[in-house]
């Protein structure tokens, strides 16, 4: 790395320390790079993360971020219409590590990716890359959205490895190198990762709508859509046991009724059919004449049929 550096380059000790180790340096470089280049970026932890979860911590894998593309053929897990199915696709084959790590950065300039290219926070850019608005799939099933993967967990799932092996350091340390760089008279500012805890109550409250318009009120206000929305599923949505009140009781019934942004505690849909991503936001579009029976939307589309006891408000 180059530039006059105060800060070593940080070092993973224990599992899986010979995977980031050698990983570490390549990410950096190419993050260096491409952000002295005012190229979309994706922070160092979060690629690492996404490539440990892709290859399984396997350094050699052919293809280290599970970019699909012809090269060769391999089972693979996919979510398709809710349902964890394993099916064979074709993924690039890259002939070292550089070059997946660039692959991976050459796929982020897409324009699919900019909300978590845009990102400031490790949350808002796991969140911008898992919770693509064009989210759907075509007549035979097949998914054709623009998140990174189908897996419902892929946002947690990475998180916890982010956490899990200290990987904020490669963020701060990339930082350190590209706001040192005695090459450069006008370093770029380390982007701004204060949340206004009164703006995600207002998101809350709904005073900024939900969807697009969300999105265009904060953007408009200055605020990073894809880290606010990180932050309001944290901080309301998050499975946690230390809010008191948080469910109605029977003294406090809650009517549903359409329109209304609700959460599904369910598994299955009126089917039996096991769904994937219940652990999102839903608008509840309409119900079934009695009333039994709900019809979810997210992201615009309809979702599933699913028994209204197991839908709560948000």
């Amino acid at each position: 790395m180059k530039g006059d550096i105060n800060m070593e380059f940080p070092i993973i000790s224990g599992q899986h320390s010979d995977f980031f180790n050698a990983l570490a340096p390549i990410v950096c470089n190419e993050w260096v790079k491409r952000r002295r280049n005012g190229e979309r970026t994706i922070s160092p932890a979060v690629a690492m993360a996404q490539a440990a979860l892709e290859s399984g911590y396997n350094i050699n894998a052919s293809s280290l971020f599970g970019i699909k593309g012809e090269g060769f053929t391999s089972p693979t897990e996919e979510y398709i219409k809710g349902i964890e199915q394993t099916i064979v696709a074709s993924f690039v084959k890259y002939p070292s590590i550089t070059a997946s790590i660039v692959g991976y950065y050459d796929l982020m300039q897409d324009d699919n990716y900019a909300d978590a290219t845009a990102a400031n926070t490790v949350e808002g850019e796991l969140y911008g890359l898992t919770n693509a608005v064009d989210e759907g799939y075509d007549a035979n099933g097949n998914w054709v959205g623009y998140n990174y993967a189908t897996d419902p967990q892929y946002y947690s799932k990475c998180l916890w490895i982010v956490n899990e092996y200290g990987l904020r350091a490669y963020n701060d340390y990339v930082w350190s190198v590209v706001n040192d760089d005695n090459t450069s008279s006008n370093p770029i500012p380390h982007p701004l990762t204060y949340i206004d805890e009164d703006v995600v109550d207002a998101i809350y409250r709904g005073e900024y709508g939900n969807g697009d318009e969300r999105k265009q009120k904060l953007e408009a206000e200055g605020y990073n859509y894809a880290d606010y929305q990180a932050r309001v599923e944290e901080k309301y949505y998050s499975n946690s046991d230390d809010t008191e009140d948080s469910t109605p009781t029977e003294s406090e019934p809650v009517t549903l009724a359409e329109g209304m942004e609700v959460r599904f505690t369910g598994t299955c849909d009126t089917n039996g059919t096991t769904l994937a991503y219940t652990d999102r936001i839903y608008i509840i579009n309409s119900f079934s004449d009695d009333r039994e029976k709900v019809l979810l939307d997210i992201y615009g589309e309809h979702y599933a049929w699913v028994w209204a006891s197991e839908v709560v408000p948000a």
